[in-house]
């Protein structure tokens, strides 16, 4: 394959070849240098297509190398940072999709936009379905709530961050989401959300709650055991112990008719 494409008319009469010329060297990624009384026009078109390079008339041997060399050197630098740009952003689809956060993107109506594996995995449908789609679409009358919150955020450009219960598949999920605006050039085009599943953390946090209660019931009934020992051994008399212990299981059962 050519490393660059020199285009022009050989006389006045010059066929009409330009544009399938230019649409090749697109194809091959390689630069278009123009010559000729037109080359202002097809320099342009070249331009449009991602193709450079202009020769401007009258033109020599050294003149075509000096703008061949500039045009191939620009290219260059071009598709190198082009393919560092592919490379970045495929190592950050990477990341977003491998990350353990829920995170989704949607257009102005709420039509989900991106998916990472997550979010897909959460919802219960791949990412091609979910794509296109509302939280209504996906979660009925469950949805409509959340797609008012993406809603609020895309009309006031403010970020929200809120904690929600969600059903799916069956399960209870509880969610802290932080919403976001989305804008390119100045303009919203969208909105985007991050969030974390706290239904195990709220599971655990429940759980040392229990926990935490059951050891001050139990240092409490061992307080009070101990009080009510000690007072029934300094009692004279089975009656008073027998009062004393009442007392005692009265403070220990409230509800209790002892």
């Amino acid at each position: 394959a050519p490393d660059v494409v020199l285009m022009g008319p050989l006389d006045e009469g010059a066929a009409t070849w330009e544009p399938a010329a230019i649409a090749a060297a697109s194809q091959l990624r390689i630069p278009v240098i123009s010559f000729g009384p037109h080359a202002g026009a097809l320099g342009r078109l070249g331009t449009a297509e991602g193709v450079i390079g202009l020769l401007p008339s009258p033109w020599s041997a050294e003149g075509a190398a000096v703008v061949v060399d500039t045009a191939l050197a620009r290219h260059h630098r071009d598709t190198q940072a082009k393919e560092r740009l592919e490379t970045n952003l495929a190592l950050l689809d990477a990341i977003l999709h491998e990350a353990p956060l829920t995170i989704y993107a949607k257009d102005p109506q709420m039509r989900f936009l991106w998916s990472n594996r997550r979010h897909s995995e959460l919802v219960g449908r791949p990412a091609e379905e979910v794509l296109g789609r509302t939280d209504v679409d996906l979660f009925g009358r469950e949805g409509v709530a959340l797609d008012a919150v993406g809603r609020k955020v895309f009309q006031t450009g403010r970020a929200e961050s809120s904690e929600f219960e969600l059903e799916l598949r069956g399960q209870a999920h509880v969610f802290q989401e932080v919403i976001f605006p989305i804008a390119q050039a100045g303009r919203r085009v969208g909105i985007a959300g991050i969030a974390t599943d706290l239904t195990e953390v709220r599971r655990q946090q429940a759980l040392l709650s229990e926990r935490v209660e059951e050891l001050d019931r139990s240092r409490r009934i061992s307080a009070l055991t101990s009080e009510c020992v000690e007072l029934v051994q300094r009692c004279i008399s089975i009656e008073e112990s027998l009062e004393l212990t009442r007392r005692f299981l009265s403070r220990l059962y409230t509800d209790a008719n002892v």
